[in-house]
């Protein structure tokens, strides 16, 4: 597996990162409406409106979400590797798992359980794709909340409007400034902005994701440590070794900076940055780089365009 390969692997890992279904019971067809920013639609469940930090729909009332991403990749390469046993290392339970269709295609569809700061979270994943790229839409909810037939509906619903106009360069409630550095802009999945050296994805150069909760975050507890806890999920996090942690202010922002050494899916020596600052009790918004080449020059790049951050 090289590292272009490895990388959309981890991208695709960090989608899921970002949350027992019933019998689901067949809810009120609803019109579909089109995903802004893409050419897609959905049937939208009643208390959902659109984000303004991804591709989807959120339910402030009840932290419910659906969000849609599309991965350089092979569809059936990564359902080969979207195993169990995967999904468990990084604290996700599967449930079930079925074959449907979507959009006129084959999918795959997890039921999968998840607890995210010490509440349960049930998660409906369906994928679909060719050799090129994979369409993973999930719906995220609450155990408290009864709406699973709803969320299955409406992922289900999914399907291509050419129709419609997409913005690729999405607008959202932060940004950073990589001017004067080797880093390009390349693309928005479920609200994490996607920098590179070449532009490309999947790729194997230094990269750089900007990204935020969605909602509120409960039970943070202490700052440092969850911030510590966050580095170790991320792909391969668990086998990093800290080289420092150090508080920073960036704004009106507070939060906590980790430079760590990191393994690769490869099996190289990889550098891994992590900036998480805090919006009290309404989340957090992180800035992960990663850099197996330069990794002085990269850390250095990492650093200056973390220190743009800003919030809208």
């Amino acid at each position: 597996m090289n590292e272009a390969w490895s990388r959309a692997m981890k991208l695709m890992t960090l989608v899921l990162v970002c949350a027992l279904c019933t019998t689901p019971s067949q809810g009120q067809k609803r019109a579909s409406q089109p995903v802004p920013g893409t050419i897609c639609r959905i049937e939208v469940p009643d208390g959902f409106v659109a984000s303004s930090e991804f591709y989807g729909f959120i339910n402030s009332n009840n932290g419910a979400s659906i969000m849609i991403s599309v991965i350089p990749g092979s569809y059936s390469a990564l359902l080969k590797a979207f195993t169990p046993e995967a999904l468990e290392a990084k604290g996700m339970k599967v449930l079930k798992t079925e074959l449907v269709r979507v959009d006129k295609q084959d999918a795959t569809l997890f039921s999968i359980q998840q607890f995210a700061s010490g509440v349960k979270y049930y998660k409906q994943t369906v994928m679909f794709g060719d050799e090129q790229k994979t369409t993973i839409i999930n719906g995220i909810y609450p155990a408290s909340s009864a709406i699973a037939g709803e969320i299955r509906q409406s992922i289900l619903s999914y399907h291509r409007d050419t129709a419609q106009k997409r913005s690729f360069e999405r607008e959202s409630s932060f940004s950073v400034n990589v001017e004067g550095t080797s880093l390009k802009y390349v693309n928005n999945i479920s609200g994490m902005m996607i920098y590179n050296e070449d532009g490309a994805m999947p790729s194997a150069s230094a990269s750089l994701v900007v990204g935020s909760s969605l909602g509120k975050v409960l039970n943070i507890g202490n700052k440092k440590e969850y911030t510590v806890d966050r580095l170790k999920k991320l792909p391969n996090g668990e086998l990093a070794q800290i080289q420092r942690v150090d508080s920073i202010t960036i704004g009106d922002l507070k939060g906590y900076e980790v430079v760590a050494n990191g393994v690769s899916s490869g099996g190289y020596p990889e550098l891994v940055y992590l900036l998480m600052l805090y919006k009290d009790s309404l989340g957090y918004y992180m800035v992960i780089g990663r850099s197996l080449e330069s990794q002085d020059k990269m850390l250095h790049t990492f650093m200056k365009v973390a220190r743009t951050f800003k919030a809208q």
